[in-house]
């Protein structure tokens, strides 16, 4: 695929492979995680949908009703191979919580393709989203 091999030699996994050899370089913040897989998502024909926190006066609040809490930050919809795919994206020292940990587990039970990523897991990330 034309596309995955320009991502392998484009700036975003050029930066990340800087990083893993270089342990002196930090690690992007989740939110630079955030932004390389989405766009790699979405260049791969992903459309995808991220929930964020907002400021609240009572702190950081995603807006949810129901049993809500804990629903992973990123679902991805691919039509032509039919996936959909609820992804939990976390900082290399980021740990998911429990109500996080119980969707992606339910999900995993439902028969649904989950992941909590690192970007340590560049490589298993590319090849997940490259697949057809």
């Amino acid at each position: 695929n034309a596309t995955v091999v320009h991502l392998a030699r484009g700036d975003m996994t050029r930066r990340h492979n800087a990083r893993q050899v270089d342990a002196s370089t930090p690690s992007p913040s989740e939110r630079e995680f955030q932004d390389m897989v989405i766009e790699l998502a979405q260049r791969t024909g992903w459309v995808t949908a991220h929930f964020r926190a907002a400021w609240t006066e009572k702190g950081w609040r995603t807006p949810v009703q129901g049993e809500g809490k804990g629903f992973p930050d990123n679902v991805f919809m691919r039509l032509e191979d039919r996936r959909v795919l609820f992804i939990e994206l976390k900082s290399e020292q980021g740990k998911a919580s429990p109500p996080q940990i119980a969707w992606l587990e339910g999900l995993r039970h439902c028969g649904q393709d989950v992941h909590i990523w690192r970007p340590a897991d560049w490589e298993q990330i590319v090849a997940v989203l490259a697949r057809r």
